[in-house]
């Protein structure tokens, strides 16, 4: 894509789906996932996303990726959602952080 200077009175946009909106959160989240969640650059993780439309809330998480068996992200949605509810209403508000932290074994029980 080619990078062009706006003109005087141009509108510049874009309308997207539901399926669109979840594929750009993923990417952007991607790319500041390590910084919204503490995390140093490049470090050894995965990412999860889960967007429930019905209630309006995102849930995203890094966990380390050194674990060979599978990871069970339903578990680990789940436990988010009857354990943590909303952790903050802003992921950049100058005072603490945005996220919560507990061990996988938790997710099992």
């Amino acid at each position: 894509m080619s990078i062009k200077d706006i003109k005087k009175d141009e509108v510049r946009g874009f309308k997207i789906s539901g399926d669109a909106i979840s594929e750009l959160l993923w990417e952007l989240l991607n790319k500041s996932g390590d910084m919204l969640l503490d995390l140093p650059d490049n470090s050894d993780t995965i990412f999860h996303m889960h967007w429930d439309r019905e209630k309006d809330e995102l849930t995203f998480y890094a966990l380390e990726f050194r674990d060979p068996h599978p990871v069970d992200f339903k578990a680990i949605d789940r436990y988010i959602d009857e354990n943590l509810g909303i952790t903050t209403d802003s992921v950049f508000l100058p005072k603490g952080k945005p996220y919560r932290s507990f061990s996988v074994r938790e997710t099992r029980k």
